[in-house]
């Protein structure tokens, strides 16, 4: 008698059940309060444009400075994308 399962049967039914319990959507909803929903693409080209004027304070001179304005141009492109996306979605 041989009660040997076979590792590979196990991880199939295992993941099998993982993937009935998952939805089948990427993100989980996620809820917002509208005004806060419609107020983050301003507020990351806000948050962006501090860092950009943050790099310009310090200077050119200083290491940070590279830093500030990729992170100060990464928000400014991810405001103008996401209010972008909205317009588009909104149109339909």
């Amino acid at each position: 008698m041989n009660d040997h399962t076979d590792p590979f049967t196990t991880l199939e039914h295992s993941a099998a059940d993982t993937a009935k319990r998952i939805p089948n959507t990427i993100y989980p909803n996620i809820f917002l309060p509208k005004t806060i929903y419609e107020a983050l693409p301003v507020a990351y080209i806000s948050v962006g444009a501090l860092f950009i004027l943050g790099a310009v304070y310090i200077g050119i001179s200083h290491g940070p400075m590279v830093g500030y304005l990729a992170v100060g141009l990464s928000c400014i492109l991810a405001g103008a994308t996401v209010n972008s996306i909205r317009r588009r979605e909104r149109s339909r």
